[in-house]
């Protein structure tokens, strides 16, 4: 059976849609996956991945143009089963299902609750375009063949939609991803973050709350927009940063190897409140304490495993406090990320998610 995966957003490699879906797939089926980058064709870890042509500049233009290219592509691909992960494809991935394909929506993020905290959406119509949005998604769910989430509130909801056929896949590491320093090897006062650097991540806490520290803040990704940089070196605990901006996997292991403590101080949004960061998860499998927001679902995660603590993602004085404590109890923090390690070997893990995908996609052959 030929499956094809489609993307106009994200990179080729993406962790969720490369790594984790289509080589997860390919042990037991012809797998493609269609992308917008200008990189063009290749052939990876058995997946055939098409270009469709360099991505548009800017948001509206990838959203009008490079979704219709995607489309062109994965028409002449004529997969079995067709597996989208961006919102933006949806008027495509109805096309395809009304052509007689089996159609899987991936829902990487809660999208009505995501559009509440863009910063390009003026303010006033964000609950509009959030209520518009559910209302589509709605539609659209009910035609298709299989709806996979990454966190439990979409499930929920999606669930009221297409019961039987949707599932929920968290979005835990694979296996092996990142190699676990010994703990004793690391360097003790070396704290990052990699990701996404923009203000609700928390990025300018984190930073406030280094600046009197004897520490290095090891800092990776893009900013959105670029001008938040300029509002962070202007900040005492700027002179703390070892900035990288956007790295690729190899990257992010050496910094996660010089590294003790992985900080992820997502602020309190609805987005974030009810989802499980990636984050936090790829911490624990590279053998790091992790410091993470004091949201109830995270607290119990934590506290389960006693991997980590959580601060107020809005106080640097509280953020400051726990980088302190840990730093001063090395033995602890050795048994923390002992204990990380342990919960991702042993549960929090993709392959546990993968079998629930196959299943999916077994009971869609016809």
């Amino acid at each position: 059976m030929k499956v094809c995966h489609l993307t106009s957003a994200h990179p080729r490699k993406d962790n969720r849609i490369f790594y984790k879906n289509c080589v997860s797939l390919s042990q037991w089926y012809e797998v493609y996956l269609i992308v917008a980058d200008g990189l063009g064709d290749e052939f990876d870890k058995g997946i055939q991945i098409i270009d469709a042509g360099k991505k548009r500049a800017g948001r509206f233009s990838r959203m009008l143009f490079s979704t219709y290219e995607v489309y062109k592509k994965a028409k002449k691909v004529n997969a079995d089963i067709y597996h989208f992960h961006d919102p933006e494809l949806l008027p495509y991935a109805l096309k395809l299902q009304k052509k007689g394909k089996k159609v899987i929506y991936d829902v990487h993020e809660d999208l009505p609750k995501q559009v509440l905290s863009k910063h390009w959406i003026p303010s006033f119509l964000r609950k509009t375009v959030s209520g518009l949005v559910t209302k589509i998604e709605k539609h659209a769910a009910q035609k298709f063949s299989g709806i996979v989430t990454a966190d439990e509130a979409p499930y929920l909801r999606f669930q009221k939609y297409q019961k039987e056929k949707t599932i929920l896949t968290y979005n835990y590491p694979i296996k092996g991803m990142f190699k676990n320093t010994d703990f004793a090897e690391k360097n003790q006062n070396s704290l990052c973050y990699v990701g996404g650097l923009t203000k609700i991540r928390g990025i300018r806490e984190m930073v406030e709350a280094v600046g009197s520290m004897e520490v290095e803040f090891h800092l990776a990704g893009a900013y959105s927009p670029l001008s938040f940089r300029d509002e962070l070196v202007n900040l005492s605990g700027w002179k703390k940063v070892a900035e990288y901006g956007f790295v690729g996997p190899e990257e992010v292991q050496k910094i996660y190897s010089k590294s003790s403590i992985g900080l992820v101080m997502l602020h309190p949004t609805e987005k974030y409140k009810e989802a499980l960061p990636v984050k936090m998860f790829e911490y624990m499998s590279a053998g790091l304490v992790v410091l993470a927001s004091d949201f109830p679902m995270w607290k119990e995660i934590l506290k389960k495993y006693e991997c980590g603590l959580t601060a107020d993602p809005l106080k640097p004085e509280d953020i400051r406090e726990k980088i302190k404590y840990l730093l001063e109890n090395p033995q602890l923090c050795r048994e923390m990320a002992l204990n990380g390690i342990k919960a991702i070997e042993t549960e929090l893990n993709w392959s546990t998610q993968a079998e629930k995908l196959r299943h999916l996609y077994a009971g869609l052959k016809d």
